[in-house]
């Protein structure tokens, strides 16, 4: 009692979400970062507007732009960049569990050899 059970690693991959549920929640963690993101700046834009001389907006609304443009551009890079390695991750598990499931015969001919 207590003892924890070994599972298989093919029974773990059967439980791992979908790909495309695992997709929508990465896509969701982006949409909500990037709101995130849009909400900080306008703060540090009227704060910086504010506290600047009316001269120097123009400069700062400029630089401020740049800015959110560079760093959204960075999150969606890597929003591509999670999306290809969940894909990755996927195909290989599903590749290994295929190609275990393609062994498991192969093993008993050579088990059926042996006994003959």
């Amino acid at each position: 009692m207590g003892a924890f059970k070994t599972v298989p690693l093919s029974d773990l991959l059967l439980l791992a979400p979908p790909p495309q549920a695992m997709e929508m929640q990465i896509k969701k963690q982006f949409q909500d970062t990037c709101k995130v993101q849009t909400k900080q700046y306008k703060a540090l834009k009227n704060h910086q507007l504010e506290v600047t001389p009316k001269s120097e907006h123009k400069t700062i609304l400029k630089s401020l732009k740049d800015e959110q443009t560079r760093k959204l551009a960075i999150l969606a890079e890597q929003y591509e960049q999670s999306i290809n390695e969940m894909m990755a991750s996927q195909a290989a598990a599903i590749a290994a569990r295929d190609g275990t499931a393609q062994r498991l015969p192969e093993q008993n001919q050579d088990a059926d050899r042996s006994t003959a």
